[in-house]
Order: C-alpha cells, then structure tokens, then sequence
C-alpha cells in the first residue's frame, strides 16, 4: 500500500524554534507518510515592501497549487510571524492555504485569544506618563490580536461547517479547551512538543561530552553546570539565573547556549542591548575599588580616607559579584548539537517571564533528556507540568533567592527519576496520524 503524501507547510532552513521541531515531526512521520516540507521564505515573507511583497505572494500562490495538485493532506506548522508582519496579509495567505489544501491539519505554537476590550487603566497610566508609545503599542496589539483571532477562527468554523476536514492541533490542555469550547471548532487535539524517542535521547546522552563545547572544556570535575537555552530576549530571564548564580558556592556554573537572534543584528550597533544587559549583571570587570568609589560617591558630607596600600589591592582584585569565570557563553547550538547541549548540564534552568506563550521547545526537549528542570512558574510550565507530573521544579517569576534555594536542595549525583510518561514520540504520532485524517490507525 502506497503512502500518502503529506505537504507541511513551516519554515525549515531557518535556526528557530519551529523550524527544530518540523524537523523532529518530519522524522517521526516518515515511516507513515511521503512528506515534504514547503519552507516559508522569510527573507520574503517578513518584508513589507510593496515589490517584495507581490513576490513572497506569489510564493505563497505557488504552493497552494502544489499542493492542491499533488497532494492527500496538509500540516501547517502555524507561528503568525512567519506568514509576514501585518495582520491583515498573515490571513490572506493563511486563507490561500487552508482553501487550497485538499484535508487540512493546523498545528497552532500560538493560540490567540480575543483581548475582550482595552486595558483603560493602563492607558490611563500610561498617558499620564506622556508614554504615547506605549499607548499606540497597546492598542494596537488589542487590534491586531482581535483581527487575526475573529479571521482565522470564523474561516475555519466555517470551512468545517462546508463539511471539509480540518483538525486543530494545540499543545495544551487549556488551548484545546479554548478552541473547543470557547471556539466551537471541531476535530480538536492536544498533545505537548516531542522530540526524542527514549532510544535516541539515552543515545545522545551517552555520546555527549563537555570537549564538544570549547567554552566547557576545561570545567573541573565537581562543577555543577546549569543551562540556559534559547535566543536572548528579556522574557528569557537569564538575569534572574545569574543573580541565583551570585547566592551559590563557586563550584556552580552557568552555561548561556544561545546569542543574539538574526532578526535583532543591526547595522553598526556596537553591543545588543540584551548582550549589553547580561553583562552588566554578570558585573564583568567590577573590583572592590569600584564598590568602595560608588560609596564614596552616594554619601554626602562624609569624608573617606582609603589606605593605599588597600587601594592597591582593591583595583586589581575581582568583586565577589563579577562572575566572569563562572559564566560561560557556549554559542548558538545547531538542532543536532542542541540535545547534546542538554546532555552535558547538571540542571536545565527555564527561568522564563510570563508572556503567553503555549509551548516551550527547551522544556519539552529536556523532558524528553531526562534532566533535572527548574523552572519558573509560568502559564507555559504549569500547563507543561500537567502532561509530566513531577517532571519540574519551580519558582517565582524573577526569585532569584529562591531558585538559588531550590538549585542547592538538587542532589545532581542521582539522575531524576525518568517515568515512562504516556506522552511521547509514539502518541505524538499517533496523535498526528489521527489529525491527518489516515483510515489505517
């Protein structure tokens, strides 16, 4: 029996968070489906200008018709931004889609939700602080969010009512009850992010070594390594890591695998403001002369005498808070290098801020590793958490005293209990095959 050909719909080529798991759903669906990948031309699709716009359509229109032509069933792999910057062409390509996909599964990483109105006490706020950006910003991302939301979900509701089959996959119970209920859409899954299969992540894990990363190289052997994964951004919470990092013994280590993300590398800027800030709380460079001179500085009407001697020694030695030698920037890893990333880390640290996101690639990959995860108490996490109980550790958002408590109170020595959780590669496909709409499950 011949397979079906599946077209997914993502982007591919590019080093993002969807692009890495159409990679892994790619691998666990080839032994079922003839699939190929149609890779969302971002250097096209993200620009604005009015020439460049035609052509990204027209690559929009040209898939449509390969797929319509060739093949059985289609996946979107939907992040919004990655089908252009304004709400109103993000749906008309997305409607070319959906129209012209034969049976059709849509893999939501964002569900959006309608705002139900304008936040009148933060606008309030904001204008009294003459903060007109903010304003602007505010209002139009409630216009934005409402748009895209009634669009996309009126179109799916109704092409479901004109009887053509299209599911909804989403990554959390909380989502797939919105979509349902909230929604009404039919055909609604849930199933977390998945990775690894067990085989390959015990692989990886026996395969991984610190000499695969040169700024891990020379690390002793009592180091404590944490991890923190991802492309910087102030949501990322790597500044709560370190200020953890500063109430823990020296034999602790932070690992950053990450950097700047493409689309934040600007012509002439000297430093990234989020490199710049990370600095600046990992205090590099800082002596207990600069302490003693920023005292100096704040207090009024007092005279210091400092001894030379000390001021000697002051300028050169290190302040307790610089932590140059216990943070270790390993560099943006590639998909392959990523799991072994996590492999050589003690601890995978997910000290994220709230902002609504359904999913967390790292978290899902380190569950699938096995590793020990500490994890702020997001929206995100805790809805993660109800699929893999006792998976995770937690904190408050931004304590970093007390994830520096719970880091200590780990005894890395004995590998977290790995529980055959019943989701996992095996239901992710089985999931998806349903999804897709195959008579042979």
């Amino acid at each position: 029996m011949s397979k079906q050909k599946l077209a997914i719909v993502s982007t591919f080529d590019d080093l993002c968070g969807i692009a890495s798991y159409t990679k892994a759903i790619v691998e666990q669906l080839s032994p079922y489906y003839d699939i190929k990948v149609f890779d969302l031309d971002q250097f096209l699709l993200s620009n604005v200008k009015s020439d460049i716009v035609k052509l990204a359509n027209q690559d929009i229109d040209n898939i449509c018709k390969e797929i319509a032509r060739d093949f059985d069933v289609v996946n979107i792999q939907l992040e919004h931004g990655t089908l252009g910057k304004k709400p109103n062409i993000i749906f008309k390509r997305l409607k070319k889609i959906i129209l012209a996909s034969p049976k059709l599964c849509i893999t939501f990483h964002t569900v959006l939700h309608s705002e139900g109105g304008i936040d009148w006490r933060s606008i309030r706020l904001h204008a009294k602080k003459l903060e007109l950006n903010k304003v602007r910003s505010h209002l139009n991302h409630i216009r934005n969010s409402t748009y895209l939301t009634d669009q996309i979900y009126n179109l799916i509701r109704q092409q479901q009512k004109l009887g053509k089959d299209i599911s909804i996959i989403v990554h959390t119970k909380r989502d797939a009850r919105y979509m349902s209920v909230i929604q009404k859409l039919k055909n609604v899954y849930h199933h977390p992010l998945v990775y690894l299969s067990k085989q390959t992540s015990e692989k990886v894990k026996n395969e991984a070594s610190k000499k695969n990363f040169p700024a891990l190289a020379n690390l002793s052997e009592d180091t404590i390594l944490l991890g923190c994964f991802g492309f910087y951004g102030v949501y990322k919470g790597t500044e709560t890591a370190i200020n953890a990092l500063k109430l823990l013994p020296s034999n602790y280590h932070l690992a950053i695998f990450g950097g700047v993300h493409p689309n934040n590398i600007n012509k002439n800027e000297i430093i990234n403001n989020d490199v710049k800030r990370i600095l600046e709380t990992i205090a590099v460079g800082k002596t207990e002369l600069d302490v003693a001179t920023s005292i100096s500085d704040k207090a009024q009407n007092v005279t210091f005498e400092l001894d030379s001697k000390w001021m000697n020694e002051a300028v050169n030695k290190p302040h307790k808070d610089d932590l140059s030698s216990r943070v270790h920037f390993a560099g943006a890893p590639t998909d392959e290098d990523f799991p072994k990333a996590m492999a050589i880390c003690d601890i995978v640290l997910l000290p994220y801020n709230e902002v609504g996101q359904s999913a967390s690639g790292p978290g899902s990959m380190a569950i699938d590793m096995g590793k020990h995860i500490v994890a702020s108490r997001t929206k995100t996490f805790l809805q993660l958490s109800r699929y893999y109980p006792e998976a995770m550790d937690f904190f408050d958002i931004g304590n970093s005293l007390q994830l520096a408590q719970v880091l200590e109170g780990i005894d890395v020595k004995n590998p977290r209990a790995k529980k055959d959780y019943s989701y996992n590669t095996e239901s992710n496909v089985n999931l998806y095959r349903s999804a897709l709409f195959s008579k042979d499950i």
